[in-house]
């Protein structure tokens, strides 16, 4: 099978599945919604609410801001958009893959990359038990200049 085929596939599945989890959970399958889970589907960098805005104005025109600040607020709580921060303020959003990883975002760019293999299991032990906090979940990314943008 050609990639490009492949990678419509992909994308279509990736989209039908999180089209499947919000309507599992309750969430009306508006098109303005359909627009937004599409673009991250097909998405490689982190976006921000306003990035995603235009973008999903070019799908669908009739779309409007609070609608892409809910439906992200949706993804995010079913776990399927991960919260990027910014060094310089603000954040943006990425899609999730499933399992946990960390994160390469680029400065310039925004592109992403996902890495694993942390070792934090003795630290976060140690940290609990200095301070008593139950830790629960962590975020760990890193930010560069990826190798377009050096």
């Amino acid at each position: 099978m050609p990639i490009m085929k492949m990678k419509i596939i992909f994308i279509m599945n990736h989209s039908n599945s999180w089209l499947t989890r919000l309507s599992s959970n309750g969430y009306h399958l508006t098109s303005a919604r359909k627009a937004i889970v599409d673009i991250f589907a097909n998405c490689n960098k982190v976006l921000t609410p306003t990035e995603l805005f235009f973008q999903a104005r070019q799908i669908n025109p009739t779309i409007g801001l609070v609608t892409v600040y809910r439906t992200i607020e949706k993804l995010e709580e079913l776990g399927l958009v991960q919260r990027v921060f910014f060094e310089e303020g603000g954040f943006g959003y990425y899609p999730r893959n499933g399992a946990h990883e960390h994160l390469l975002i680029c400065k310039d760019c925004h592109r992403v990359e996902e890495f694993s293999g942390d070792d934090l299991g003795s630290l976060m032990q140690r940290v609990e038990n200095q301070s008593g906090f139950e830790i629960r979940d962590h975020l760990l990314q890193f930010t560069g200049l990826c190798s377009k943008c050096r």
